[in-house]
């Protein structure tokens, strides 16, 4: 990685550790009690990839 990095690149970095805690959470909630879980991993998601589309608009992202 090219240092130093933008502000764009370090929103980019920021945005998918907060979508892997999220993650994490997510994995670690029962399917009963999973709703707000959820709820804050697709907020986490759409966050990364405005974030991704910021630091490398060439970039092709596939989603799921």
């Amino acid at each position: 990685m090219k240092y130093p990095m933008t502000q764009a690149e370090c929103d980019h970095a920021n945005a998918l550790r907060e979508y892997e805690a999220a993650h994490k959470v997510w994995l670690n909630t029962t399917v009963w009690s999973n709703r707000e879980a959820k709820a804050k991993l697709d907020d986490c998601r759409e966050r990364l990839l405005e974030a991704i589309k910021a630091a490398h608009p060439n970039w092709s992202v596939i989603t799921c």
